[in-house]
């Protein structure tokens, strides 16, 4: 592993770096497509997992849950509870 120590300095005082490595375009291919599956993985297990509002019980997304506490989707179905004489999870 090297230092700062270890690497050239130019006459500013910044580090010199060294030179990006170019990679060959199979090279390219894979690293992108492996990024795509990993994302897709990393979004499944992590991100789309399903939670039920506690305001109106609908089966939403986790990422998704404070976009749909402002929906009208959500404002609906918390009117229709409060007119079948439902409790309001909100005022309890």
């Amino acid at each position: 592993m090297s230092t700062i120590q270890d690497r050239e300095i130019d006459n500013d005082g910044y580090v010199i770096t060294e030179p990006l490595i170019k990679m060959d375009i199979d090279k390219k291919a894979d690293v992108k497509k492996y990024n795509r599956v990993y994302h897709r993985e990393y979004y499944r297990k992590i991100l789309s997992v399903k939670a039920e509002c506690e305001l109106c019980g609908c089966s939403v997304a986790k990422q998704k849950l404070s976009t749909h506490h402002k929906s009208q989707k959500c404002h609906r179905l918390r009117a229709q509870q409060e007119e079948e004489g439902g409790t309001n999870k909100i005022n309890s």
